[in-house]
């Protein structure tokens, strides 16, 4: 992959991941407002400016994203079909386990590995030599507000958010940090796309329905890795 493209898969990777919590904090609503503010306006400005050229889609060839959630792939798809305005998509969704990726050995060039379990050796497996891997991992301080809320006392654990992974080399780790609002159910809807879902006591519980507003900050570290 050409170096050149790093500059715009490091600015997607931001931007998924913007558009990721914006769309499953509103995706259960039906709403259109904007819960992140201006956050996202500098990121998806540099993708209308002509970072996402024409150049860049046939360099991109084609891009497949998959999900366990079969509602989450219909609603990808369905904005794939709607930022192509109706031409032919380069995108592909389906519905997949990321402990078994639905496709063949070194077959993808470059893999976006966001928020989610991570399976290095189905990456490992996927991935063509000197094939590139960006992941995004949350950090310590990832969504602090909305631990506060839930969670008696704040325990802090270590956590590795640059890991060493046999057969990849680092090629760099940049820190994503960006803050954002959300009111009433839109404060549901983020609380139930993290793990804490499963942890959570009924005192927590109590003190999340009665919050009407949560200011929070989303602290996540970009890893980009080349496949040995």
């Amino acid at each position: 992959m050409s170096r050149k493209l790093y500059p715009l898969l490091e600015v997607l990777c931001v931007a998924a991941l913007i558009a990721f919590i914006t769309f499953l904090i509103l995706s259960r609503s039906g709403g259109t407002e904007k819960p992140v503010g201006d956050v996202a306006s500098p990121v998806l400005a540099t993708l209308e400016k002509g970072q996402m050229t024409e150049q860049s889609h046939a360099d991109a060839a084609k891009a497949f994203g998959f999900d366990l959630s079969k509602e989450m792939v219909r609603l990808a798809a369905k904005r794939g079909r709607a930022a192509t305005a109706g031409g032919a998509s380069p995108y592909t969704f389906f519905v997949g386990n990321l402990a078994s990726i639905p496709v063949a050995d070194a077959s993808v060039d470059v893999a976006m590995h966001l928020l989610a379990p991570f399976h290095e050796k189905e990456f490992s497996r996927v991935l063509k030599k000197d094939g590139h891997l960006f992941q995004v991992l949350a950090a310590q301080d990832h969504l602090l507000g909305l631990k506060g809320i839930i969670y008696d006392q704040l325990n802090f654990k270590e956590k590795n958010t640059v890991p060493e992974l046999p057969g990849f080399e680092l090629v760099k780790s940049v820190p994503i940090r960006f803050s954002f609002t959300v009111e009433g159910q839109q404060i549901q809807n983020l609380f139930s796309m993290t793990p804490h879902v499963f942890r959570i006591g009924k005192e927590g519980a109590e003190r999340l329905r009665n919050t009407q507003t949560l200011t929070d900050t989303a602290s996540c570290v970009l890893n980009v890795f080349r496949r040995d």
